[in-house]
């Protein structure tokens, strides 16, 4: 259950029943100026089952960087993931902006990129833009944009595609 970033997976494993502190931060996802999803030509039965599943995407296209194995996702982000990223019947996000909020050392930039990762390779669209806000102009540039492209790196179906 480890997310890339300062701390180890063993340091994380022993830290998780002692985490103190607050910190939050605000995704939010804009795909080419609305919110939804734009048409599948792909004709992929994977790719309408992860438009529809944020969680299945995660745990079956995204990578640990750390040991290449699929991310394991605490209860409270798989919550968090289907309850925002479901798609309404009409095929839109059912809100344009969405907070998660967590312990200090609980892997928020990790959880931001995967969700960035999710809004932009599974329900996007080639034009999809997505926001990740935080608390300061190098946390949001440096740390979750590294870590996005780290998960990416580490993911052979998102490492093959074209940039």
């Amino acid at each position: 259950m480890f997310r890339p970033g300062a701390e180890g997976a063993s340091k994380r494993s022993k830290k998780r029943g002692k985490l103190a502190g607050k910190s939050m931060k605000l995704v939010v996802a804009r795909t080419a100026g609305r919110d939804e999803v734009n048409g599948d030509t792909s004709g992929s039965r994977k790719l309408r089952r992860w438009k529809r599943d944020p969680v299945a995407f995660i745990s079956e296209v995204l990578r640990d960087p750390e040991t290449g194995r699929p991310f394991e996702l605490y209860p409270a982000e798989v919550e968090f993931l289907r309850h925002a990223f479901t798609l309404t019947p009409d095929g839109r996000l059912p809100f344009p902006e969405m907070l998660y909020s967590a312990p200090k050392k609980a892997g928020k930039t990790a959880f931001a990129a995967m969700a960035a990762i999710y809004i932009a390779v599974a329900i996007g669209g080639p034009f999809a833009e997505v926001y990740c806000l935080a608390n300061d102009y190098e946390q949001a540039t440096s740390r979750v944009f590294q870590a996005a492209a780290r998960i990416i790196e580490a993911s052979p179906l998102l490492r093959a595609a074209p940039r």
